[in-house]
């Protein structure tokens, strides 16, 4: 899975990207956190120092299609980081993402999109 993001999104801020797994819903699943694992999953490795960062959220999760060699799929959409603690701004290594596929019958609805992988998207919006 590869995930990307400007980060702080400052002007001409290259796009950035990293490389992730997904992680045990517990270390997202907190008080602190807006996560429902009926369409959530979590992504992070213990102390790593490679996230998502503020100002990524609403970025794309990418996977390889495993059918169709050079193709990626959309996995994951950023939700946001877990707080460390009760209080400040510190966050922890684990993001939560909303899983498009258990969402994709409602995203299709929102957007009105053609959902048809043979021909070009059409996505009217609401």
């Amino acid at each position: 899975m590869t995930t990307v993001g400007v980060g702080q999104g400052f002007d001409r801020a290259l796009l950035e990207y990293y490389d992730c797994v997904v992680a045990d819903a517990a270390h997202c699943d907190t008080e602190r956190a807006d996560f429902d694992p009926a369409h959530d999953f979590c992504v992070g490795v213990s102390v790593s120092t490679q996230r998502t960062g503020s100002g990524d959220s609403g970025g794309p999760l990418f996977v390889i299609d495993p059918e169709i060699e050079g193709r990626y799929l959309l996995a994951g959409i950023v939700k946001g980081g877990i707080k460390a603690g009760p209080s400040g701004p510190e966050e922890t290594e684990f993001i939560r993402y909303a899983n498009v596929g258990r969402l994709l019958t409602w995203l299709e609805t929102v957007a009105d999109c053609d959902n048809d992988m043979d021909s070009v998207h059409s996505c009217q919006g609401e």
